[in-house]
């Protein structure tokens, strides 16, 4: 709206001021007597820039009509996209929100510390999906994911600590030769600490990781209830 009531003051000033050239020639005409040849050549070397004007101002609202009314067809696509991704989200949430118990950490047989498939499948492969959506929005959507993707990447740094015990571990109890009761309860006894603290730290993991996803679904919805406001039918 407000675009629309300037391009009508410009035109009315542009006509306004067309009008007061005219009138000054005239008075030097016909008032002062100015040179008829001068007065003329003035009138068209005038009129040549005021022509060139308009027409450089009706491309220019040709083009910004142009890129409107492209922007207006694609809208709904964006929007399409838009709800694909939401949806994608809310579902990962209720799951992440409804499973408790998920396990996306584990030791294996000899205490060694990995992420499994079910980490792999929440990090990596469901933000795949929710990328291929979002680049087809915008550039604002895309950002958001990015920064999401960055935060779900620097969740790994946070076993750090862990590893660094585990690797305590493994120096101190690496001597199979070793049979003696008090060795083999000292490490049943360590080794029990150790799988308390990955199941504490697997469940920070569930919850930041449910976090990250209510964070990107929450900017998400308020861009889509964007995207929706600028559909004008």
């Amino acid at each position: 709206m407000a675009d629309k009531r300037l391009k009508v003051e410009i035109i009315v000033l542009g006509i306004i001021g067309i009008n007061m050239i005219f009138l000054m020639f005239f008075l030097m005409y016909f008032m002062f007597n100015f040179n008829k040849e001068i007065v003329t050549g003035l009138i068209a070397f005038v009129g040549a820039i005021l022509g060139g004007l308009i027409t450089l101002f009706g491309v220019k609202l040709t083009i910004e009509n142009n890129e409107k009314q492209k922007a207006k067809e694609e809208l709904p696509k964006k929007i399409l996209n838009m709800d694909k991704a939401v949806n994608k989200i809310e579902q990962v949430v209720r799951r992440l929100e409804e499973g408790k118990d998920l396990t996306v950490l584990d030791l294996n047989k000899d205490t060694k510390l990995y992420t499994n498939e079910t980490y792999k499948k929440y990090t990596v492969d469901i933000m795949n999906c929710i990328r291929d959506y979002l680049i087809l929005v915008d550039s604002e959507s895309y950002k958001i994911f990015l920064d999401t993707r960055e935060k779900m990447n620097l969740l790994e740094f946070e076993l750090n600590e862990l590893q660094i015990s585990l690797l305590d571990f493994y120096e101190k109890y690496d001597e199979p030769e070793r049979t003696n009761k008090e060795y083999f309860y000292n490490r049943f006894a360590d080794k029990h600490k150790i799988e308390k603290e990955v199941r504490k730290k697997n469940n920070e993991l569930v919850y930041n990781i449910e976090m990250n996803y209510k964070d990107i679904l929450i900017q998400l919805q308020i861009k889509q209830e964007n995207l929706i406001k600028e559909m004008d039918y």
